[in-house]
């Protein structure tokens, strides 16, 4: 389960005469959403959409997918894996823009009336989870309003303030670097090779603790 940061304009859809789906209709919705931008694991990228120039799914998912996948069939070539994104802030405004994250009274309703990834995870029982939330607030608030995290490390070579491994109570493997849109960081530029960087680190140290994860044995 990978996680970005927050939706963002992901608008409630609406019929051609403007009247707003029923929750119904959502199921419908999605499939559609998924028949368009979605084949085989990968999200499409080489379309005219927003999505397909989305820099959390050209860069982040599908990057990381890739990694997963390449690095997975060396080792149990008969094995699959599935992916899902998520968000660690899962509320935008009814017109599909994006919220000010940190307004308190929002998050509050978020809290109080969404507060579902914790059983999100305990349902889906993701053994990775990537947060491509980068560091700092308000999301590592977030994560910690629903994870509960036992310590951190580093990994590889990489610097703390890049990627940090999590041990959480939750989930076997957990990490969390910048997200895949981030340009600069603490005053300088994050280029493509420096992001291919953390993801590489990442991904190296998932495959050395495949055999924490219990689907595979």
């Amino acid at each position: 389960m990978i996680f970005g940061k927050e939706v963002h304009e992901w608008g409630w859809p609406k019929l051609e005469n403007g009247t707003q789906l029923g929750s119904d209709d959502l199921v419908e919705a999605y499939e559609v959403f998924y028949s368009e931008n979605y084949r085989d694991t990968f999200f499409l990228t080489d379309g005219n959409s927003k999505l397909s120039k989305s820099p959390f799914f050209r860069t982040g998912f599908n990057g990381l997918m890739d990694g997963i996948n390449e690095r997975l069939k060396k080792v149990y070539p008969g094995k699959r894996a599935a992916f899902l994104w998520n968000e660690i802030s899962k509320l935008s405004t009814m017109d599909g823009r994006s919220r000010k994250v940190d307004d308190p009274m929002i998050h509050q309703c978020e809290l109080d009336y969404f507060h579902v990834i914790p059983q999100e995870i305990e349902l889906l029982k993701p053994d990775v989870v990537i947060f491509l939330t980068g560091f700092g607030e308000p999301y590592d608030r977030y994560i910690n309003e629903n994870f509960h995290i036992q310590s951190t490390s580093s990994v590889g070579n990489i610097s703390m303030d890049d990627v940090v491994k999590l041990e959480l109570e939750e989930v076997p493997l957990a990490y969390k670097t910048h997200h895949p849109g981030t340009t600069t960081v603490a005053g300088h530029g994050l280029n493509d090779a420096e992001r291919w960087n953390h993801y590489n680190a990442i991904l190296d140290d998932i495959d050395a603790n495949f055999d924490k994860i219990q689907g595979l044995q």
